[in-house]
């Protein structure tokens, strides 16, 4: 929403041309793809038909602390490094299949485009527009950057194509920004890479593949099946037997209204916290009042 996004210097950030280079020729990664990768890759050709979606991404912006253009510039760049998934290239091969290559760590490097001085709305427009076209599936980075300069510190606004990126990615990488980017400040060496994504997909499938009705792995679930071999249904004590079926609906009970949230969201943003952490700290919160009058 327009009201999340503050006025102030927005600033754009692209790969620069060396890095684009790079990109073309960068070496082949013979490794298959992911089961989740090869998915999303197949929705490609019939995502957004009508343009009803806009925005199929994923979004976050954090508060970064006495940032520079280089400091900026290089916490992408470790960024980056960091995730091989940040660098992975998907292209389509001559048998129509595809093809992925692999950016070398300490290859990628990003410019600033300075747009100047802008309200809420004209940030909120352009930044929409950018995010929109760079974290697209077609194309790499499959990501985009933006940072805006207020009077509270600098706030970077990022957004990733599902190619790269999921709600568990979301929150670790809200905490890893400013995290690298205060190594930057501090002279830190950049940190270690993260565990391969392809690397641990393989050895899954290859653990997932190699079960049989035997494996002691299953073991658990063998022995939790009842005469039939199935899994029993819910105690006799609950008079319900296996065979009866109960219709039920799902009904959502709201704790908040639209102004109440509204409300809360906007002290979230007075202590520079998402609405998510939020949220989250508060349900912590009363899960730990309610175990401590339980231990009264």
């Amino acid at each position: 929403q327009p009201r999340d996004v503050p006025a102030g210097q927005l600033t754009l950030w692209f790969a620069n041309k060396a890095t684009q280079r790079a990109v073309v020729s960068a070496p082949l990664d013979e490794r298959p793809l992911t089961a989740d990768q090869s998915a999303h890759i197949d929705t490609i050709p019939t995502a957004n038909p009508d343009g009803s979606d806009p925005a199929p991404w994923i979004g976050l912006s954090c508060l970064i602390e006495g940032s520079t253009r280089s400091s900026i510039a290089e916490t992408l760049s470790r960024y980056v490094d960091r995730h091989e998934i940040m660098r992975s290239i998907f292209d389509t091969d001559e048998f129509d299949g595809t093809a992925r290559s692999l950016l070398p760590i300490g290859t990628a490097a990003f410019e600033p485009l300075e747009l100047g001085e802008l309200t809420s709305q004209e940030n909120f427009n352009r930044l929409s527009r950018h995010l929109a076209r760079e974290a697209r599936c077609t194309s790499w980075p499959y990501a985009g950057f933006a940072t805006i300069e207020t009077n509270k510190g600098t706030f970077l606004f990022a957004a990733f194509d599902h190619m790269v990126f999921d709600g568990y990615s979301l929150y670790i990488s809200l905490d890893e920004f400013p995290r690298l980017h205060a190594g930057v400040l501090a002279g830190d060496s950049a940190p270690a890479s993260a565990l391969s994504h392809a690397d641990f997909a393989h050895v899954e499938h290859n653990l997932a593949t190699a079960l049989g009705a035997d494996s002691p792995e299953l073991a658990t679930w063998k022995n939790a099946l009842n005469e039939r071999r199935e899994l029993p249904g819910l105690p006799r004590q609950a008079g319900i037997r296996d065979s009866e079926r109960h219709p039920h609906e799902f009904i959502s009970i709201p704790i908040l209204d639209g102004a109440e949230s509204a409300q809360v969201k906007a002290r979230f943003r007075d202590r520079d916290v998402s609405t998510g952490f939020g949220f989250l700290s508060i349900l912590l919160g009363n899960a730990a009042s309610l175990e401590a009058d339980r231990s009264i």
